[in-house]
């Protein structure tokens, strides 16, 4: 049971849920930030026939397999404009098929704003992770949470465990996320009780968001951040991290970074941890998020999800993700 102090908090938020998916739900398949290969194509085929044996109607946008003869990018303007005339249809959720490094183009025109209020409006659930914080964070900063979850294209790819997450996340009604327990944190900071809204997203992405149009870190007084990175130096992740490790909002890190496919080593990321953390900021480590590879468990998490995490004497913690209408 929720006691009326965290209620009353949660109604401060002021955050809503996006629509739960049921059978005869329709997923717009978009790809904003890469094109797409013939190779992604076959195995988006496969992963479009997991949905659709979950009772999904999928639709795949035009710009998915309008460049596969071309080299260049999908237009922004054509991405948008797409993803706005599906979710004027009625489609229920977005499902991001890849990433890339291209992603935040879409920040510079006009009509992604009209394109969020769209989604917020008519609360479509967003699915992705890495380059699809992009509109996750901004969506976010519009009171509506997402699905931080596996791409799209190699869905089919991933193990039993992680499809049964997702699954539980966006057909649920009553209890999307379970309770994680598998944290552990590096400092030495006292057993205590952290609620914030969960954050989750690429790095650089995420700080692109905060330092332009949708800073969440000045929204809400209280952020639990969990950040994903790839290919980055020591140096790069110690500045962006410092940045936004800088607001008193942030209560909590949780981190699962990568480089050229191997993690940081502990004894590399613990002294950039203590610069920029202190005891002050509790620093956990979750394995099941990210970029991880195909096989292992990659859990689906709710982006602007109100949670709670419990630290305990063990060194290690649990998160507990609180309802959302």
């Amino acid at each position: 049971m929720i006691d009326f102090k965290t209620k009353k908090w949660l109604k401060q938020q002021q955050l809503k849920r996006p629509h739960v998916l049921k059978k005869g739900s329709t997923v717009g398949v978009v790809a904003f930030s890469d094109r797409m290969t013939r190779r992604d194509i076959k195995d988006l085929r496969q992963s479009i026939e997991v949905l659709e044996e979950w009772g999904l109607k999928v639709i795949v946008s035009k710009h998915v397999t309008g460049y596969l003869l071309e080299k260049n990018l999908p237009l922004p303007n054509m991405v948008i404009s797409e993803m706005m005339t599906l979710a004027r249809n009625d489609v229920d959720a977005f499902y991001s098929a890849k990433g890339g490094f291209a992603a935040n183009r879409l920040f510079h025109y006009q009509d992604f704003e009209k394109l969020l209020r769209i989604i917020v409006r008519k609360k479509i659930a967003v699915l992705g992770y890495s380059d699809a914080t992009t509109i996750q964070v901004p969506l976010v900063y519009h009171n509506l949470a997402s699905y931080y979850a596996p791409n799209l294209t190699h869905l089919h790819r991933r193990g039993t465990e992680t499809l049964n997450s997702l699954y539980q996340a966006v057909f649920s009604q009553t209890r999307p996320f379970q309770k994680i327990n598998n944290f552990f944190f590096w400092q030495n900071v006292p057993p205590q009780k952290i609620k914030g809204v969960l954050i989750t997203g690429n790095l650089v992405t995420m700080h692109d968001c905060i330092a332009g149009d949708y800073n969440l870190l000045t929204k809400f007084p209280e952020i639990i951040l969990a950040v994903e990175e790839v290919d980055e130096s020591l140096e790069n992740l110690e500045r962006l991290l410092g940045t936004m490790t800088s607001y008193s909002s942030v209560k909590a890190l949780i981190i699962n970074f990568k480089k050229r496919g191997e993690d940081y080593t502990r004894k590399q990321l613990i002294p950039m941890i203590r610069r920029l953390a202190g005891n002050e900021i509790p620093v956990l480590w979750y394995p099941s998020f990210g970029h991880i590879v195909g096989k292992k468990f990659f859990r689906t998490l709710g982006s602007g999800w109100p949670a709670q995490l419990t630290l305990k004497k063990s060194k290690t913690a649990e998160l507990e993700f609180l309802p959302l209408s």
